[in-house]
């Protein structure tokens, strides 16, 4: 499949997980503080085999792999729905859980849909699936976009190539510029990552 070689500039960048675990506050409460067994009772009751937010939830439940209850074939299932749905954070979680299966060809169109609703962790995803398989047009345009967004792992790389001249000599100091403003945010960054 090939994907657009630019994306529209409107798109947005958007983290509904907040939302999505905010839906039912006393899930979120529970789940908080790990008690994924309540949590599951509780969203099981609620769901109605088609809202998207409660579907993503218990995706995430079912992905727990240090949960005695972990079902990676649930947690599959259940993503769909919510990315179905138009829930960026399960086109997200869908992408990791089909890359890690080896499915590659299919995380990377989860990963495109999310980054078209605006959620940049798929658009860094996404940049580094084309990248790899050497579709670079599609890698730049998808970088792109992942910078757009605010991910400061997109953006350092494209100061990098500016840097190094791919761009053109006349990128090279914008290059720098942009790496050295990126600083505080590749800190944030991966303090945020070493959290977990």
């Amino acid at each position: 499949m090939q994907y657009p070689k630019t994306y529209p500039s409107n798109i947005e960048q958007t983290a509904d997980d907040k939302e999505i675990f905010e839906t039912v506050p006393i899930v979120a409460k529970i789940i908080r503080m790990g008690d994924f067994d309540s949590a599951l009772s509780d969203c099981l009751l609620l769901f109605d085999g088609h809202d998207p937010k409660i579907a993503t939830i218990l995706g995430y439940l079912y992905s727990r792999r240090n949960w005695s209850k972990f079902d990676l074939t649930k947690s599959v299932e259940y993503y769909e729905i919510g990315a179905r749905g138009g829930i960026s954070y399960a086109h997200h979680a869908l992408g990791g859980l089909l890359k890690k299966s080896g499915r590659e060809a299919e995380a990377l169109d989860q990963y495109i849909a999310g980054a078209q609703l605006g959620r940049m962790e798929c658009a860094y995803n996404a940049y580094f699936l084309l990248k790899k398989n050497k579709r670079n047009e599609e890698a730049v345009a998808m970088q792109s976009l992942a910078a757009r967004l605010g991910h400061p792992l997109a953006a350092r790389d494209q100061a990098f190539d500016m840097l190094l001249g791919k761009k053109g000599f006349a990128k090279i100091f914008p290059g720098l510029i942009q790496y050295f403003s990126l600083i505080p945010q590749l800190i944030a960054y991966a303090n945020a990552i070493s959290r977990g």
